[in-house]
């Protein structure tokens, strides 16, 4: 092989290989992104012994199939920065729900200050619950999701209650 050879292989090579890395972050980018601002909630378990509730467009360009999450996740599409963020602070030994109901076909996926993942799609048949039980203090990245590739008018509902509920 002469010196122009190896010349060619080295661009070829080098350009697959900024081509591979382009693709990698771009995969990376395209997840839910817990470093992003959701809207801002601040509730201790007292507060949510009684369900809040908030309106909420389900849905979003971030295929969770396409996300390497440490969890079993499944199908969904969700929006890259989360719907809301729960402060959230620990005032009794309740267990913390949250439901998920939309004009589809809806999922949530939760990310605890801990960096523990959640996600649910039909726990409540076509509605998407997450049910926690001794959770911590801490923020908690929630996202609003639909099954399918479409976004629909939703509603998310936080409640508190005593264990064994």
């Amino acid at each position: 092989m002469g010196k122009n050879d190896a010349m060619m292989m080295h661009r070829v090579f080098g350009g697959l290989t900024a081509l591979t890395l382009t693709l990698l972050a771009s995969a990376a980018i395209a997840c839910p992104d817990v470093e992003e601002d959701g809207e801002d909630l601040y509730y201790s378990s007292d507060d949510l012994w009684n369900a809040v509730a908030f309106a909420v467009i389900a849905g979003g360009d971030q295929d969770l199939d396409r996300c390497d999450f440490n969890g079993p996740f499944t199908t969904g599409h969700v929006a890259a920065p989360p719907d809301f963020e729960l402060h959230y602070r620990k005032t009794r030994d309740f267990d913390l729900r949250f439901t998920a109901v939309g004009d589809c076909d809806t999922v949530l996926l939760i990310n605890t200050g801990a960096g523990n993942w959640f996600f649910d799609d039909d726990d409540g048949q076509y509605d998407a619950q997450i049910h926690l039980t001794n959770p911590s203090d801490g923020l908690y990245d929630i996202w609003i999701g639909t099954y399918e590739n479409r976004n629909c008018e939703a509603t998310l509902t936080i409640e508190t209650f005593p264990e064994d509920s």
